[in-house]
């Protein structure tokens, strides 16, 4: 059983499919929608009717403050939640936040970079799965 029901199933193991085959920015978007739908289902079995909606941020803090993960799960909680928010929202060219911006930067190819975050939050993705914080 996973938290968040049957779609919160189809999006992990849609993000690992995408995953394994390249399919690396899906992943990314994926497994955090897996992350912020299995949140709200843990806060919503015990009660929490009030994040149901929540943004992600919020679910992430509220975690937090009830000991469901230390300072160091958080802060990668939220790293990949940045990883995620130039893809899923429109950047202007030469945001710091791009992956174009950090390519270069970093003086790393556009889609190494982009592998490397999906590699980020698909380990961050597999040890929520592995907890049961309720």
């Amino acid at each position: 059983m996973f938290p968040g029901g049957l779609m919160a199933k189809y999006l992990f193991e849609e993000s690992r499919y995408c995953f394994v085959y390249g399919q690396f920015l899906a992943a990314i978007v994926l497994g955090i929608a897996y992350i912020e739908r299995t949140l709200a289902a843990l806060f919503y079995a015990t009660g929490r009717n009030d994040l149901e909606r929540a943004s992600l941020t919020r679910l992430l803090e509220e975690t937090l403050n009830h000991g469901w993960i230390d300072q160091r799960e958080f802060a990668n909680l939220q790293h990949a939640r940045e990883i995620r928010n130039p893809i899923t929202h429109y950047r202007r060219p030469g945001d710091d936040e791009t992956i174009e911006y950090r390519a270069v930067m970093e003086n790393e190819l556009p889609y190494s970079i982009i592998e490397e975050d999906a590699y980020h939050v698909m380990e961050i993705t597999l040890r929520l799965l592995g907890k049961n914080p309720a």
